[in-house]
């Protein structure tokens, strides 16, 4: 039932535009778009709702890795946690990888510009896009490398990589 009421809600959006002349080539952009409660607020609102649920989840990461951490290094054998971390890392350069292979996909779910009251970033989408594809692939082979037994990596790389996650 919900499904159906947001595509008449992005049905009437569409047909307002066709009468009116205005060219809608990303409907998710307008305020309220399939019943979007955020979106639909002020700028100012829209910022602190984004700045309350980012510190919300730095907090429950940061509580998380704290005690979850301690358990982890204590209980699980360490190849399992380097089985992991090297799975992590491939699929991150997967998802990396994924940033050039469906490019036009990931630049349509960049948020625009004025989103959430603060997304005012220089440049387009597309650029975006690609640094993100590339932070992802680095990202995931420095986890590779990290748990790699055929190379001797340094003590601090370990801790590091996991400290940029």
């Amino acid at each position: 039932l919900r499904q159906g009421c947001c595509h008449k809600r992005s049905s009437l959006l569409q047909r307002k535009a066709l009468e009116t002349g205005a060219l809608v080539e990303r409907p998710w952009e307008a305020p309220g778009y399939r019943g979007a409660v955020v979106s639909a607020m002020s700028g100012g609102m829209q910022a602190a709702v984004f700045t309350l649920v980012f510190a919300a989840l730095v907090a429950c990461t940061y509580a998380c890795c704290a005690t979850l951490g301690e358990v982890v290094a204590s209980f699980v054998p360490s190849f399992i946690t380097s089985a992991g971390a090297a799975l992590l890392g491939l699929i991150w350069i997967a998802g990396g990888a994924a940033h050039f292979a469906a490019h036009k996909d990931y630049c349509n779910i960049m948020p625009h510009q004025g989103a959430w009251g603060l997304w005012l970033l220089p440049g387009s989408a597309s650029f975006y896009v690609y640094l993100t594809g590339v932070a992802e692939i680095l990202g995931g082979a420095s986890l590779l490398l990290a748990v790699a037994p055929f190379i001797e990596t340094p003590d601090w790389l370990g801790p590091l990589t996991a400290e940029a996650l």
